[in-house]
C-alpha cells in the first residue's frame, strides 16, 4: 500500500496545523 503511508503523514501533519492554528489566537 503505497499510497497509504504519505496519505496518513499528510493527514497527520494537516491535524496538527489546524491544532496549532486553533490552539494559538
Amino acid at each position: 500500500f503505497p499510497y497509504l503511508l504519505p496519505c496518513l503523514c499528510i493527514s497527520l501533519f494537516a491535524l496538527m496545523v489546524t491544532i496549532t492554528c486553533f490552539w494559538l489566537p
